[in-house]
């Protein structure tokens, strides 16, 4: 974990401290094996129980299932009362540690820091199957045909030790020596220094900033980190809910989950459609819908799917080889900037018990 998430944890915990508010820690939630029951579903004399729920960014594909599910009515069906917050600019492990969120969006790196700081989340939905997450750079860079190419070329660093670090694995075990310059950029500014050949390459989502370079004429070539041994995210982006939330309410957890679930699986067989309520749901937030509408029919395509032919179930074994990379790599710390040698689980940061 980066010291300034580490710095942001910590301040966190301070104003929490301060606030007389707690933290639940991550045990509660038993693993995957046990079958899911039915969904739930409430009678006129329940109340529906509510759910709030923080966005990792801006709305986005990320978000689709759960604007397609609010809008199809499943989740009052459900017996739950969804209220998507606004984005507030913090991690959704953050949001909801801080009380003032149930569940959010957010990927498998988020949760394994979250629960090192016993910040009681668990993920009950693995939207992302596949990672999309590699190197981008410029198609008609024609000397760069493998990773080994990117040996003493210029690289648009996010300023992540764990995307650093499976840049230089993914060279290494491609034969080359994970040797290349580095220049601190982020966000639009990396993929405009790319788009300029300012830089040579950079890293981001195949999908949408794949699509988004397509769609400005200057596409990218890719390179995924696990076509070359490198554990990937195997969450690129799922669904958390507080362990608190799960403790008080069981049946509204499998309720939520399921109905969430529901919406993703629309997505996946129904991509235009779905992409079109995401845009109807946010037309404050300026989407293209071009670039939504193309990400979301690549999502669906080969992103989404898992093993069961439906969405959301997480592979333990995938979590557990990334999880066992990062403290092999020492990239996960604890509060006090020390790497975590204690061994990590993936039961207790996943669970698939509740989905249909």
């Amino acid at each position: 974990m980066s010291s300034r998430l580490t710095g942001s944890i910590i301040s966190l915990l301070a104003v929490l401290a301060i606030a007389g508010c707690s933290i639940n820690g991550t045990g509660g939630v038993t693993p995957t094996a046990e079958p899911a029951a039915t969904a739930s579903s409430s009678t006129p004399e329940e109340a529906a129980t509510k759910v709030r729920f923080t966005m990792s960014w801006t709305a986005n594909n990320n978000q689709t299932g759960i604007f397609v599910a609010q809008k199809m009515g499943w989740y009052k069906d459900a017996g739950i009362d969804l209220e998507v917050l606004p984005y507030s600019g913090q991690r959704p492990t953050e949001v909801i540690a801080a009380g003032a969120a149930d569940a959010g969006d957010t990927n498998a790196e988020a949760v394994i820091n979250a629960a090192i700081n016993q910040i009681g989340v668990t993920m009950v939905h693995n939207t992302q199957q596949k990672p999309s997450y590699g190197i981008l750079l410029k198609a008609d860079k024609a000397e760069v045909t493998r990773p080994r190419d990117l040996d003493g070329l210029t690289y648009a660093d996010w300023g992540s030790a764990t995307i650093r670090a499976q840049v230089q694995d993914m060279i290494k075990n491609d034969g080359g020596k994970g040797d290349f310059k580095t220049v601190n950029l982020a966000g639009p500014d990396a993929y405009t220094a790319l788009n300029e050949g300012r830089v040579d390459f950079t890293t981001g989502f195949v999908t949408v900033e794949g699509e988004r370079a397509k769609l400005n004429g200057t596409p990218y070539k890719t390179f995924a980190f696990d076509n070359y041994d490198v554990p990937a995210n195997p969450a690129d982006i799922g669904i958390v809910l507080s362990n608190n939330f799960i403790e008080k309410h069981p049946k509204a957890t499998e309720a939520f989950t399921q109905a969430t679930q529901k919406g993703y699986d629309f997505a996946l067989n129904h991509p235009e459609e779905a992409a079109q309520i995401l845009l109807e749901a946010n037309p404050d937030a300026h989407l293209d819908p071009e670039l939504v509408k193309k990400t979301q029919i690549s999502l669906s395509a080969a992103y989404w799917k898992d093993h069961e032919g439906v969405t959301g179930h997480a592979d333990l074994r995938a979590w557990q080889d990334y999880i066992n990379y990062l403290q092999k790599k020492e990239l996960l710390h604890d509060a006090t900037g020390a790497p975590v040698t204690a061994a990590l689980s993936a039961n207790d940061m996943v669970t698939n018990r509740y989905l249909k």
